[in-house]
């Protein structure tokens, strides 16, 4: 929201206010960053440089960020006590959407700051200039816009602008050290990928040689298979065989029981020819 232009000497100035989102380093890292307010929406700020919103939804009685202003859905939220009547009395701090998994999750490290910008315009030739200075610190979602009061005189303004520079420093010094964060936690994880990269390649190997041992195993089981095929092909040969030499002995059996007979026959034939023999013998006598 801006505020009205007040005289400052030959130029004039303007109060913008607005949110800075910080601490998040998760899938939404960048939307961290400055909001300023929407003069057109009620609790609404429009981050700076991304398409992302930060807005309050007063039916679930929360903040939230997506990229649209006053969406139901969004990519993170603090709930806030309603029963308070004051919308940065955030209870359950911020939490955000993975997208893995599409589950809720907390971040307790995610804070807001209210701050204030302040615009010079001078005149044609002149440089114009401008300040940020944070407000106050909010856990959590970041309150109602608060009141500003523009500094009376040229002394105050002085003040104000060592103030915002001081603020601007400390900003600076803030950022270099998540800069700082950042690089060691991506040292980190950088180790970490190496780590299971190894770990992997070692798994890789060893899945390797298990597989070409079951490969040899698979092989040696198929010649043995094999051998029993040709062992069962030759029982089933040897079975045939048997089968035959059965029935030629059954042939055999047959035969010989047919000549047995035929003896039997002669030798009777035999016997009834010696006794006719004799007979004719006695006569003769």
């Amino acid at each position: 929201m801006s505020l009205p232009l007040t005289r400052r000497g030959k130029g004039e100035r303007k109060m913008e206010t607005g949110r800075i989102l910080r601490g998040h380093k998760g899938p939404y890292a960048k939307v961290c960053g400055r909001y300023i307010e929407m003069e057109d929406e009620e609790d609404s700020f429009k981050h700076e440089r991304q398409n992302a919103y930060l807005y309050f939804q007063a039916m679930e009685g929360r903040w939230a960020v997506s990229n649209t202003v006053g969406a139901s859905k969004c990519w993170m939220f603090a709930q806030v006590d309603m029963k308070a009547h004051n919308k940065s009395a955030v209870v359950s701090g911020w939490t955000y959407l993975d997208p893995v998994g599409r589950k809720w999750k907390k971040d307790p490290n995610v804070i807001c700051e209210a701050w204030t910008r302040v615009k010079y315009r001078t005149p044609a030739g002149d440089k114009s200039s401008s300040r940020s200075m944070p407000r106050r610190k909010v856990t959590g979602a970041s309150p109602m816009t608060p009141s500003v009061r523009a500094p009376e005189t040229e002394a105050d303004t002085h003040d104000q602008g060592r103030k915002d520079l001081k603020a601007v420093e400390n900003s600076v010094q803030a950022l270099i050290e998540e800069n700082k964060n950042l690089r060691e936690e991506l040292n980190t994880l950088e180790k970490e990928r190496h780590r299971r990269q190894t770990v992997a390649t070692g798994e890789k190997s060893r899945l390797e040689s298990e597989n070409n041992a079951l490969e040899a195993e698979v092989k040696d089981l198929t010649l043995r298979v094999e051998k029993l095929k040709a062992e069962a092909d030759d029982a089933d040969a040897l079975a045939m065989h048997v089968q035959a030499m059965t029935s030629s002995l059954g042939l055999l059996q047959k035969q010989h029981d047919m000549l047995s007979q035929r003896a039997l026959k002669l030798e009777e034939k035999a016997l009834t020819m010696g006794a006719i023999d004799c007979e004719s013998d006695a006569e003769s006598i």
